[in-house]
């Protein structure tokens, strides 16, 4: 019994429980491999709702943007062009190429089948 027991609490101790529902999308570990604490070993995610994220918006530009501003996204890979709205402006800037920029998230009004995460898209903010 103590040895099952044992066994038991070292299987507890090597399951991983995701705190949300979604899908996997990534494996970045192998069978046997150890791990240390803080490591991403399984990425997961919501692949219901897409959201897009900017990566070049300039410092410049940012005083004009608002939540809740309308957005339309040019997903080049469908060729579809798709509305949205500015749920969230990065309150940190990042410096991409020597230029200060800000992630606006836009979550879409539609989810257009082909869509996949990763996708490359174009943003253009409607003042």
């Amino acid at each position: 019994q103590a040895k099952l027991d044992s066994i038991k609490a070292q299987l507890a101790n090597s399951t991983l429980v995701s705190p949300t529902n979604g899908t996997v999308t990534a494996v970045d570990i192998s069978v046997g491999e150890t791990v240390t604490p803080g490591r991403v070993l399984i990425t997961i995610a919501d692949l219901r709702t897409f959201r897009v994220e900017t990566t070049d918006l300039s410092e410049v530009d940012i005083p004009q943007i608002a939540v809740g501003q309308t957005a339309t996204v040019y997903i080049e890979a469908l060729d579809k062009e798709i509305t949205g709205k500015v749920i969230g402006i990065a309150q940190q800037s990042q410096t991409v190429g020597g230029d200060v920029v800000f992630t606006v998230t836009i979550e879409l009004d539609e989810q257009p089948e082909g869509l996949r995460w990763g996708m490359s898209a174009e943003v253009n903010l409607e003042e």
